[in-house]
């Protein structure tokens, strides 16, 4: 395929935009416009995912606080009637309970992974069986 002076031009700006947005823009802000973007097209299971994204980020970013938040308002999205998806649930609840282990809420991180292991258990989640060493 051969292409044009102005095509080839227009293909190594985009190319160097997305290198740009790839390496510089920084993880926050992209999973900012993620979320902005599912909540403005109604695509909840995408906005779940975003939302525990998202306090991943700030969890590695020690703000604890806004972690919870975020992992709150996933697992809350994630567990309702019109959602319903039990493994988005699941992944917003374990960082539920590590943003409150981190707060030194350990009681209610405790309930909450509680929570959590009870529902990955019904699930099917291979990561709640532990195997034993001979």
């Amino acid at each position: 395929m051969l292409l044009s002076g102005r095509d080839r031009i227009a293909l190594s700006k985009r190319h160097s935009t997305d290198l740009f947005y790839q390496y510089l823009v920084p993880p926050g802000r992209k999973v900012a416009e993620g979320v902005q973007l599912a909540r403005q097209c109604g695509l909840a299971l995408y906005l779940v995912e975003l939302l525990a994204e998202k306090a991943e980020i700030l969890l590695a970013q020690g703000a604890a606080d806004a972690a919870e938040s975020s992992a709150r308002e996933a697992m809350e999205l994630a567990s309702g009637q019109q959602v319903q998806f039990l493994w988005g649930a699941a992944l917003a609840g374990h960082l539920l309970g590590q943003a409150l282990v981190q707060q030194g809420k350990i009681g209610a991180a405790r309930k909450a992974l509680h929570e959590v292991l009870t529902g990955r258990k019904r699930i099917g989640d291979p990561r709640t069986c532990r195997r034993r060493s001979s």
